[in-house]
């Protein structure tokens, strides 16, 4: 009798563990939710890869391909851009950039500051998903990030900055983890100029609040 009422326990406890489970994953976080959490995710302290391509008539290319770092108002990416190398710091109003032909540090003056950062500004996650409004959120499912289980949602935004500006037919991925973590994002859209040349960027965040950035020696 004693053994009867074990097993009674185990398959109740299993029953009650797989409920728990399927609510876990099958329930997805509050599509309402998911363009604040966006937002302030690319926006909060961390780390990030961030990558565009481009496609042409089935061509595609590399836009850029970086790796980056912030806290605070100091950032610091590094990578690819139009298949050229790029180590950037932006620290306390000053932008630092290294010449690869001089091998050196050098940090730009007032004068050339405007044209840096808003050369900067575009290699910023958020600016990609930058929008005036939203038109429809969609939730589509489950899909793994770096093999991790999230919840996908499909996004139509009224696009702003320089998404905005070149593409058109613009959507937004966004995965989220149960508990509203951004594992994934990208944008997709159409050249205004050319309908047969896509873009494709995508990003992926890791909060950090511990991070330090140290401007580089310059000659």
């Amino acid at each position: 009798m004693k053994r009867k009422k074990l097993v009674l326990l185990a398959a109740a406890t299993l029953v009650l563990l797989g409920a728990v489970i399927t609510y876990v994953y099958a329930v997805p976080p509050s599509a309402k939710k998911v363009p604040h959490l966006l937002t302030t995710t690319l926006l909060a302290d961390g780390r990030y890869q961030f990558t565009c391509m481009v496609d042409t008539d089935g061509e595609s290319r590399e836009y850029f391909w970086l790796t980056g770092e912030k806290n605070g108002e100091s950032r610091h990416v590094s990578g690819r851009v139009l298949g050229s190398p790029l180590d950037l710091y932006y620290l306390d109003g000053h932008i630092y950039r290294y010449d690869e032909a001089d091998q050196v540090w050098y940090c730009y003056d007032r004068e050339d500051l405007g044209q840096a950062a808003q050369l900067y500004a575009e290699l910023e996650p958020a600016s990609a998903f930058a929008f005036k409004s939203l038109i429809a959120i969609d939730y589509a499912g489950h899909q793994k990030v770096n093999g991790r289980l999230g919840y996908k949602f499909l996004i139509t935004p009224q696009a702003d900055g320089w998404v905005g500006e070149y593409f058109t037919d613009v959507t937004f991925t966004v995965i989220l983890n149960r508990w509203g973590g951004l594992l994934g994002a990208q944008v997709d859209g159409k050249l205004i100029e050319d309908a047969n040349t896509t873009m494709t960027a995508l990003v992926t965040f890791e909060n950090d609040g511990n991070i330090k950035i140290k401007a580089p020696r310059t000659p």
